[in-house]
């Protein structure tokens, strides 16, 4: 979150999603990404990519957009960063995150839970009633 300068003021939650132009594994996730921002985005729920291979330059991850125009926002960590970035995600996982591995955050960037994954509509909503 404290890489993430173009964070919306006003969001209730923001959902951090690692992934790399290379994995079908994210690419497998990305429906269940269309659905929460399709469902959540009123509700002031933000959607973010955060790209975690060194090698996913600007040119891999344009082309990556506009094939498969994913519903997050992009936080185009700078490829020397990404290692770090990766390093808070296993972190706050408590082991070696998987591709994609989700971090959620409250409005203001506070760590609130993380799991391997994209999460559900529900599991989001749960959290959603607990915050103001």
């Amino acid at each position: 979150a404290a890489a993430d300068s173009r964070a919306k003021p006003g969001s209730r939650l923001r959902v951090y999603t690692t992934f790399a132009t290379w994995c079908p594994s994210c690419l497998k996730h990305l429906p269940m990404q269309r659905r929460l921002n399709e469902e959540l985005a009123g509700e002031g729920v933000e959607l973010v990519a955060v790209p975690i291979d060194e090698a996913d330059d600007n040119k891999k991850l344009a082309a990556y957009n506009k094939e498969w125009h994913p519903p997050a926002r992009l936080v185009n960590l700078a490829p020397a960063m990404r290692k770090d970035a990766t390093a808070a995600f296993a972190k706050a996982l408590g082991e070696e995150p998987p591709l994609p591995t989700t971090v959620i955050t409250d409005g203001s960037g506070r760590f609130l839970s993380a799991q391997a994954g994209v999460p559900t509509v529900s599991a989001l909503r749960k959290i959603l009633a607990r915050k103001p």
